[in-house]
């Protein structure tokens, strides 16, 4: 992930220095899979989002969501290796306890990948897929008026 962390840090350079940090200007941030890991440090103190959203997360550490400070949205599937149902129960305890602003949707009969390459021939997980987004919006549309 080191490459990817270089990535990452190079879009936030230059998002400051293309549209400024002043409080007049919000960023949202979505991540999938690994890009999970960027979201929570985005939405930390160090980070420039207001509002970001995950889908089937990899790689989150415990870490990564105790540092978030901002209103988060999961879409996970329900039985996922890569973010197995303990982990998601203690990030769920952990924002909770922190009094975060938070909310996770669980898709059953879904695999890891769905809201970014879910099988749309299957009704189900195409439904799943385009739920998982509407979400996202809707989150976003919420929190950046109000942030």
């Amino acid at each position: 992930l080191t490459a990817s962390e270089e990535v990452a840090a190079k879009w936030v350079k230059d998002v400051k220095a293309n549209f400024g940090t002043s409080e007049s200007v919000r960023f949202a941030s979505v991540g999938y899979c690994w890009g999970a890991r960027f979201v929570c440090q985005q939405l930390s103190a160090e980070g420039i989002c207001k509002v970001g959203a995950i889908a089937h997360p990899s790689f989150l550490k415990e870490s990564d969501i105790f540092k978030v400070k901002e209103p988060i949205f999961f879409s996970v599937p329900a039985t996922d290796k890569l973010f197995e149902p303990t982990e998601r129960n203690r990030t769920v305890e952990i924002l909770a306890e922190k009094n975060k602003q938070f909310n996770m949707q669980i898709f059953a009969k879904v695999g890891h990948g769905f809201a970014s390459r879910g099988r749309l021939t299957d009704p189900y997980e195409r439904w799943a897929k385009e739920q998982s987004f509407k979400s996202f919006v809707e989150w976003f549309d919420f929190w950046l008026p109000k942030l």
